[in-house]
Protein backbone atom coordinates (compact mmCIF):
# COMPACT_ATOMS: atom_id res chain seq x y z
CA UNK A 1 0.00 0.00 0.00
CA UNK A 2 1.45 3.67 -0.29
CA UNK A 3 1.75 5.50 2.72
CA UNK A 4 3.01 8.91 3.48
CA UNK A 5 6.06 7.80 5.74
CA UNK A 6 8.03 9.89 7.86
CA UNK A 7 11.92 9.48 8.13
CA UNK A 8 12.52 13.11 10.17
CA UNK A 9 12.34 16.75 10.33
CA UNK A 10 10.90 17.95 6.49
CA UNK A 11 11.26 14.90 5.41
CA UNK A 12 7.94 12.66 4.79
CA UNK A 13 8.13 10.43 1.87
CA UNK A 14 5.27 8.73 -0.31
CA UNK A 15 6.68 4.68 -0.15
CA UNK A 16 5.47 1.42 -0.91
CA UNK A 17 4.66 -0.63 2.86
CA UNK A 18 3.54 -4.02 3.29
CA UNK A 19 -0.42 -3.76 4.27
CA UNK A 20 -0.77 -4.90 7.42
CA UNK A 21 -3.01 -7.24 8.72
CA UNK A 22 -4.56 -7.34 11.92
CA UNK A 23 -3.47 -9.03 15.21
CA UNK A 24 -5.82 -9.92 17.92
CA UNK A 25 -8.35 -7.68 18.90
CA UNK A 26 -7.35 -5.24 15.98
CA UNK A 27 -9.18 -4.31 12.37
CA UNK A 28 -7.20 -3.44 9.32
CA UNK A 29 -9.01 -0.32 7.71
CA UNK A 30 -9.49 0.72 3.90
CA UNK A 31 -8.36 4.61 4.40
CA UNK A 32 -10.67 6.60 2.24
CA UNK A 33 -9.07 9.91 3.50
CA UNK A 34 -6.64 10.76 6.00
CA UNK A 35 -6.28 14.39 7.79
CA UNK A 36 -3.25 16.68 8.91
CA UNK A 37 -3.78 17.72 12.11
CA UNK A 38 -1.39 20.18 14.28
CA UNK A 39 0.30 17.25 16.02
CA UNK A 40 1.45 16.26 12.34
CA UNK A 41 2.75 19.28 11.55
CA UNK A 42 4.67 19.87 14.65
CA UNK A 43 6.76 16.05 13.89
CA UNK A 44 7.02 17.67 10.11
CA UNK A 45 8.63 20.30 11.28
CA UNK A 46 9.91 20.48 14.98
CA UNK A 47 10.42 16.62 15.17
CA UNK A 48 10.89 13.86 16.30
CA UNK A 49 8.61 14.77 19.06
CA UNK A 50 6.18 12.25 19.48
CA UNK A 51 7.87 9.51 16.95
CA UNK A 52 10.29 6.94 18.49
CA UNK A 53 13.25 6.88 17.62
CA UNK A 54 14.14 4.13 19.65
CA UNK A 55 12.03 0.74 19.61
CA UNK A 56 8.47 2.23 21.60
CA UNK A 57 8.23 0.46 24.71
CA UNK A 58 3.95 -1.40 23.45
CA UNK A 59 4.80 -1.34 20.06
CA UNK A 60 8.47 -1.69 19.36
CA UNK A 61 8.28 0.59 16.41
CA UNK A 62 10.55 3.78 15.41
CA UNK A 63 11.26 5.66 12.72
CA UNK A 64 10.52 5.71 10.15
CA UNK A 65 6.97 5.68 10.25
CA UNK A 66 3.98 6.10 8.55
CA UNK A 67 2.31 9.35 9.27
CA UNK A 68 -2.06 9.50 10.03
CA UNK A 69 -4.01 9.30 12.95
CA UNK A 70 -7.45 11.07 11.93
CA UNK A 71 -8.29 8.97 9.30
CA UNK A 72 -11.61 7.84 8.18
CA UNK A 73 -12.43 4.33 6.07
CA UNK A 74 -14.24 1.07 6.17
CA UNK A 75 -13.08 -1.81 8.32
CA UNK A 76 -11.21 -4.38 5.51
CA UNK A 77 -10.36 -7.01 8.07
CA UNK A 78 -11.13 -8.36 11.34
CA UNK A 79 -8.52 -10.07 13.65
CA UNK A 80 -8.75 -12.73 16.13
CA UNK A 81 -11.15 -11.82 19.41
CA UNK A 82 -9.77 -12.39 22.48
CA UNK A 83 -12.01 -13.93 25.00
CA UNK A 84 -10.55 -13.68 27.33
CA UNK A 85 -9.41 -10.10 29.36
CA UNK A 86 -6.12 -9.42 30.96
CA UNK A 87 -6.18 -8.12 34.92
CA UNK A 88 -5.82 -4.80 34.90
CA UNK A 89 -3.43 -5.05 37.47
CA UNK A 90 -0.54 -7.15 35.38
CA UNK A 91 1.82 -4.24 35.50
CA UNK A 92 2.18 -4.66 32.04
CA UNK A 93 1.94 -0.74 29.75
CA UNK A 94 -1.39 -0.57 28.17
CA UNK A 95 -3.29 1.66 25.95
CA UNK A 96 -7.12 3.26 26.67
CA UNK A 97 -9.23 3.99 24.69
CA UNK A 98 -12.55 4.61 25.59
CA UNK A 99 -16.02 6.30 25.34
CA UNK A 100 -17.33 8.09 28.25
CA UNK A 101 -21.22 8.18 29.92
CA UNK A 102 -20.90 11.86 30.59
CA UNK A 103 -18.79 14.15 28.63
CA UNK A 104 -14.90 15.45 30.66
CA UNK A 105 -15.31 19.26 30.90
CA UNK A 106 -11.78 20.19 29.22
CA UNK A 107 -11.03 24.18 28.98
CA UNK A 108 -10.42 24.56 25.40
CA UNK A 109 -7.92 27.71 25.90
CA UNK A 110 -5.50 24.64 27.61
CA UNK A 111 -5.50 22.21 24.47
CA UNK A 112 -4.45 24.93 22.11
CA UNK A 113 -1.97 26.67 24.51
CA UNK A 114 -0.81 23.05 25.61
CA UNK A 115 -0.79 21.44 22.43
CA UNK A 116 3.06 20.42 21.94
CA UNK A 117 2.44 19.06 25.55
CA UNK A 118 -0.20 16.48 25.15
CA UNK A 119 -1.37 15.67 28.81
CA UNK A 120 -4.73 14.39 28.23
CA UNK A 121 -7.42 13.67 25.77
CA UNK A 122 -10.88 14.21 24.40
CA UNK A 123 -13.41 12.85 25.20
CA UNK A 124 -16.86 11.81 24.01
CA UNK A 125 -19.56 9.72 24.40
CA UNK A 126 -21.26 7.42 22.36
CA UNK A 127 -24.42 9.52 21.76
CA UNK A 128 -21.77 13.02 20.81
CA UNK A 129 -20.44 9.98 18.20
CA UNK A 130 -24.19 8.72 16.85
CA UNK A 131 -25.12 12.84 17.12
CA UNK A 132 -21.90 13.89 14.63
CA UNK A 133 -22.87 10.89 12.29
CA UNK A 134 -26.24 11.65 11.74
CA UNK A 135 -25.74 15.19 10.93
CA UNK A 136 -22.62 14.25 8.66
CA UNK A 137 -25.40 11.68 7.16
CA UNK A 138 -28.08 14.45 6.82
CA UNK A 139 -25.69 17.12 4.80
CA UNK A 140 -25.52 19.13 7.78
CA UNK A 141 -21.63 20.12 7.59
CA UNK A 142 -20.38 22.04 4.32
CA UNK A 143 -16.87 22.14 4.41
CA UNK A 144 -16.93 24.04 0.79
CA UNK A 145 -13.95 26.40 1.13
CA UNK A 146 -12.16 25.30 4.20
CA UNK A 147 -11.38 21.36 3.59
CA UNK A 148 -9.75 20.44 0.51
CA UNK A 149 -9.12 17.28 -0.62
CA UNK A 150 -5.35 16.42 -1.67
CA UNK A 151 -3.46 13.20 -3.61
CA UNK A 152 -1.04 11.19 -1.25
CA UNK A 153 1.53 12.79 -3.74
CA UNK A 154 0.92 16.20 -2.07
CA UNK A 155 0.84 15.76 0.79
CA UNK A 156 4.41 17.83 1.38
CA UNK A 157 3.49 21.06 -0.70
CA UNK A 158 -0.32 20.78 -0.44
CA UNK A 159 -0.42 19.90 2.64
CA UNK A 160 2.26 20.62 5.35
CA UNK A 161 3.70 23.06 3.91
CA UNK A 162 0.29 25.36 2.79
CA UNK A 163 -0.74 24.47 6.37
CA UNK A 164 2.08 25.78 7.96
CA UNK A 165 2.52 29.09 5.44
CA UNK A 166 -1.82 29.63 6.17
CA UNK A 167 -2.91 29.17 2.84
CA UNK A 168 -4.89 26.17 3.72
CA UNK A 169 -7.26 26.02 6.85
CA UNK A 170 -7.56 21.60 6.85
CA UNK A 171 -6.91 19.14 4.41
CA UNK A 172 -8.28 15.73 3.85
CA UNK A 173 -5.52 12.91 1.82
CA UNK A 174 -6.83 10.89 -0.46
CA UNK A 175 -4.74 7.71 -0.71
CA UNK A 176 -6.59 6.93 -3.79
CA UNK A 177 -5.23 10.06 -6.20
Amino acid sequence: MRAAVYHGPHRVEIEDVPTPEPGPGEVAVDVAFNGICGTDLHEYYAGPIFVPTSPHPLTGRQAPLTMGHEFSGTVAAVGPVETALACVGSRRPMVSVAIYETPLETPLLNLVMNESRIQGSLCYTAADYEAVIALMDAGTYDTTGWVEHIALEDVVTEGFDALHAGRKTKVLVDPTR
